[in-house]
């Protein structure tokens, strides 16, 4: 019930003889004049009670009436817990008695300030409160309403006291136990109650502590799980705390029990219990295994997998050293530089302290020993008499001047006898090594070469007419070759792209109609013999859409595999034969 404040006007001299003042000696303001009284006007009988929360402004007058306006007031509050006092607005923050006093010189005025509790109406207890004999518990009391409402307006009670007895202290429940057994806490408002159980136990400490280790050895950087078997099993409290020393060489996860080892060394794992016993065991952590790789430097020229260098710059491309440091992937900051280093073949290259230099010409292995780990890379060492350019295939299996074709292709690959047995080490990695290493000149104009820089073991060689000649191939490391080709063209077959369907085949001298009954592409074919063979046989590439008339005029020298179509409009399209000895060719298309 909130206190009923008179409010005194000032001007009132009845109102002011009512009003609390304390004035012992006069002073002298900062502006000469001299303090004499202060008195609250809306104070009686010296006493406010408020509300928690709640907040009151003293008014007060000065005498001389002239000093009102310029007297400097200074106020205190005896207990900020309870009142806090600023130019004379008092907030009441909790419950209690307080004194605000204010000073004007060597005067002063004072007033009792007395906070009430804001009355609970509902809240919420857990659902039963577990203590031990002699143990004093702190009760949460939950969803309080009104939220600044305080539990000491509660009336709590205990059914049986000689098991347990409640009490608020500074704002908190707290249960005391007393002996074994169950009682019932209830907490009373004006139109509210809730209730909880209270069970009393005897309080059973902890007598020893037995600590279990997953692997009581591990490598660095490796974990092991931890645990700790309790004595007395029915112990009251089994909560424990771990430590290790020295703590610089383990990382413990709290969540999953679990110890990662960080460096080297013998560390012991301790578990305490609330009652001050521990256990301990011995962790051993020995250095972690090495997983080894050899890198090598940026700066050198050997820039693939293969390692290649060469000991006398005839294959200008490489370097005639190579440099590989020595890491440990599992641990960066292992120190290697007493890694022994070694070379399976030392007349091919040798090396120290990771430079591996050139001396032959062949393959070595190269190792990097510590801490009995070995890891080990291969380096080729070559030179360029060592190589021979060999054409290994064509694209057909032809081996004699009498096979015509439109178009052939010739793989080559640099056999070198001292990396044959490599490792089945593939021929052709050299050529992607080395890169273009070749240059191919035609005995014949009219056998066309064609090379490609992305894929250098491969030359075609095209047919402009039928001819015979050879193809010489030098290689720039080392011996080249020579190629015999003749080329020809026998006769023409015309396939639908769609259906398949084979519509005919153009002999020398020949003519041919074609009547299609589907609007479809028409691809044509050159054949090696005088009957289509798909299997050798070049693709011209020759989309018929309409109906159209095609023969042979003879009146140019162009070649029907660099057509890719003929023409959409016009009734007559001519196929130059001239270049083909005595082909001629009378050919007509039509739709039906």
């Amino acid at each position: 019930m909130k206190t009923f404040r008179l409010l005194l006007y000032l001007l009132l001299p009845a109102f002011i003889l009512t009003s609390v003042a304390v004035s012992t000696t006069s002073c002298s303001d900062e502006e000469g004049g001299e303090i004499e009284d202060i008195q609250f006007t809306n104070v009686r009988n010296g006493k406010i009670t408020l509300d928690e929360g709640e907040d009151f402004v003293i008014k007060y007058i000065i005498t001389p009436t002239d000093m009102q306006d310029v007297a400097d007031i200074t106020w205190e509050t005896t207990d900020k817990s309870v009142a806090r006092v600023r130019n004379g607005k008092v907030s009441a923050e909790g419950e209690g008695v307080a004194t605000i006093t204010a000073y004007a010189g060597n005067v002063s005025a004072s007033v009792e300030v007395r906070v009430n509790p804001v009355e609970v109406t509902s809240f919420t207890l857990p659902n039963s409160i577990n203590a031990y004999i002699d143990q004093r518990v702190k009760v949460d009391v939950t969803g309080i309403e009104p939220e600044n409402g305080s539990i000491s307006t509660i009336e709590w009670r205990v059914a049986d006291e000689d098991i347990a007895t409640a009490e608020v202290e500074d704002g908190v429940l707290y249960v005391t136990a007393l002996k074994n057994g169950t009682t019932t806490l209830t907490g009373i408002t004006a139109d509210f109650k809730e209730s909880c159980s209270i069970v009393v136990k005897e309080y059973i400490p902890v007598k020893s502590i037995k600590v279990n280790l997953g692997n009581s050895t591990i490598e660095a950087k490796k974990t092991t799980t931890v645990s700790a078997s309790i004595t007395p099993s029915n112990a009251s409290i089994k909560d424990i705390s771990w430590s290790f020393s020295p703590s610089s060489y383990v990382e413990f996860n709290e969540e999953t029990n679990t110890i990662k080892g960080l460096k080297a060394g013998d560390v012991t794992v301790t578990a305490t219990s609330v009652d001050g016993v521990s256990g301990e065991a011995t962790l051993k952590i020995i250095p972690a295994q090495m997983n080894l790789s050899l890198e090598k430097s940026a700066n050198d020229k050997a820039s693939t997998s293969m390692n290649i260098i060469t000991p006398d710059g005839s294959v200008s491309k490489f370097n005639k050293t190579i440099e590989f440091t020595l890491i440990d992937l599992n641990d960066e900051e292992n120190d290697l530089s007493s890694a022994t280093w070694k070379s399976s073949n030392t007349s091919v290259a040798t090396v120290e302290n990771g430079v591996v230099t050139a001396k032959g010409h062949g393959y070595t292995d190269i190792s990097a020993t510590i801490n009995n780990t070995t890891v080990t890379t291969r380096v080729r060492s070559v030179k360029s008499s060592a190589f021979k350019l060999a054409v290994v295939r064509t694209s057909t299996n032809e081996t004699t001047s009498s096979v015509a074709t439109v178009q052939k292709t010739f793989n080559r690959e640099y056999v070198d006898e001292a990396f044959i047995n490599d490792n089945k080490l593939s021929r052709s990695l050299f050529i992607e090594e080395i890169g273009q290493t070749y240059t191919a000149t035609s005995s014949n104009s009219d056998l066309s070469i064609y090379t490609n820089s992305m894929e250098p073991e491969i030359l075609i060689v095209n047919a402009l007419a039928p001819a015979t000649g050879s193809i010489t191939i030098s290689a720039k490391y080392g011996t080249g070759a020579t190629i015999s080709v003749s080329m020809g063209i026998r006769s023409f077959t015309f396939i639908g792209y769609n259906s398949g369907t084979n519509y005919g085949t153009v002999q020398n001298g020949g003519s041919l109609t074609v009547t299609r009954y589907s609007n479809e592409s028409i691809y044509t074919y050159a054949n090696v013999g005088s009957t289509y063979d798909e299997k050798s046989s070049e693709l011209i590439y020759t989309d018929l859409w309409y109906e159209l008339n095609w023969t042979s005029d003879n009146s140019s020298r162009e070649h029907p595999f660099y057509r890719d179509y003929l023409f959409y409009t016009g009734t007559y399209n001519n196929l130059s034969m001239s270049d083909f000895g005595t082909f001629t060719c009378n050919l007509t298309f039509r739709s039906e």
